[in-house]
């Protein structure tokens, strides 16, 4: 163990992180394929790091990176990458550069993804992204690094889920919702079609609009108001 004083301890961290990641030392295992797997002839499998479990079903152009962890019964559409970097940004010997992700992706039993959607590892590992089982996401989604995904939650097309956001399990995101970095989703929640999320939600709460609101207590406040007039 030893100590370092930087007056940028951010882009020192990420400097020795950096070098560690260049001399190899932070590589991933041997893959582990199931041979009941249905991959097609199209998708591009990385050499090392992945696993794919029974009777998983992975479609044309499929791109699996390195640190990919696919359960039993998983299906991917096609043109979908799994396992990809995410947007961290830091300043490493003079320049601005993407920092490499060494972390994991993980999807658990009975995920169904469809098509042109991106799902990010995290950046670190301990720090991964983890979709529970039995969850479904439509098309042309991004879920940055690592955020943690809740069993049997759906998630509409187009919808943008920043990193590090917990969503809990039984949650209906609608189309189009962003949700904004670091925040929470409570069990059985519900954010309307087209919502910016920016604060947490509690078990429950049905939100929407832009930014997001309580649908209830906004049709509450209303009627007072208008009472009031």
């Amino acid at each position: 163990m030893g100590i370092v004083v930087s007056k940028e301890p951010k882009n020192t961290f990420y400097e020795i992180y950096y070098t560690i990641y260049s001399e190899g030392k932070l590589n991933y295992s041997e893959n582990k394929i199931s041979d009941s797997a249905t991959i097609s002839p199209k998708a591009t499998i990385a050499s090392s790091g992945v696993v794919i479990g029974d009777n998983c079903v992975i479609g044309d152009n499929v791109v699996i990176r390195e640190g990919t962890i696919l359960g039993n019964n998983v299906h991917i559409g096609n043109n979908c990458v799994l396992g990809s970097d995410g947007y961290e940004v830091a300043k490493i010997y003079g320049s601005s550069k993407i920092v490499p992700h060494t972390g994991f992706c993980i999807l658990k039993d009975n995920v169904e993804i469809l098509n042109n959607c991106c799902v990010c590892k995290g950046l670190f590992r301990g720090y991964d992204t983890i979709i529970e089982e039995n969850v479904k996401i439509d098309n042309i989604v991004q879920i940055a690094h690592a955020v943690k995904i809740g069993k049997n939650t759906e998630i509409g097309a187009g919808a943008v889920i920043s990193g590090n956001t917990i969503i809990g399990e039984n949650v209906w995101i609608g189309p189009n919702v962003t949700l904004s970095n670091k925040i929470k989703v409570g069990n059985n929640a519900f954010v309307s079609l087209g919502a910016v999320l920016i604060n947490d939600i509690s078990d429950g709460e049905r939100v929407a609009g832009n930014f997001a609101y309580d649908t209830k207590k906004f049709m509450k406040e209303f009627k007072m108001k208008k009472s009031e007039e």
